[in-house]
């Protein structure tokens, strides 16, 4: 644990630290945000009938896993 004092030092030194590095982000106008398309998933989902629950039947939920794994893998392969 450390000491009140040394919390004292640090404290200003980490803001600063993240200040310059959010500075340099705007900068190289890095953007964070991320969509998730899985609200899409389901949306698309109810459209065609199928609800997101316990009760799904066999087939619901091979379709839904279906469209959750294709799903990741096109957010892994656009993150590279």
């Amino acid at each position: 644990m450390r000491a009140p004092l040394q919390d004292e030092v640090l404290k200003p030194i980490m803001e600063g630290l993240l200040r310059a590095e959010q500075a340099l982000l705007y900068t190289l106008e890095f953007d964070l945000r991320i969509e998730h398309p899985y609200a899409s998933i389901v949306k698309a989902l109810k459209d065609m009938g199928i609800r997101i629950s316990n009760h799904m039947t066999s087939e619901e939920k091979k379709v839904f896993q279906l469209a959750v794994n294709m799903c990741n893998d096109r957010c892994v392969m656009s993150c590279r």
